[in-house]
């Protein structure tokens, strides 16, 4: 699931939540300019895992199910509601 905002880009996988890359729109890499800043990704050795711990709760592990919809917020938004 990819989700898209003014700030940046977010490719998150459904199994578990994870946050696998993360694109800075504003921040420009250092190495190439002409390139935006991507802080998580494939090249990296590192993900962002998430889960809820206790018994019988979602863990990292947890197949998600992402419903369908708009993931990109609109020029001029500073915000949006899931329905």
């Amino acid at each position: 699931m990819r989700v898209t905002t003014d700030l940046l880009i977010a490719e998150i996988d459904t199994l578990g939540g994870t946050l696998k890359r993360l694109e800075l729109l504003r921040h420009k890499d250092s190495s190439d300019p002409s390139k935006n800043f991507v802080l998580l990704g494939p090249h990296h050795a590192y993900e962002a895992q998430s889960g809820i711990t206790g018994e019988g709760g979602p863990n990292h592990r947890t197949l998600w199910r992402a419903l369908p919809g708009e993931r990109s917020l609109a020029p001029g938004q500073d915000a949006w509601c899931f329905g």
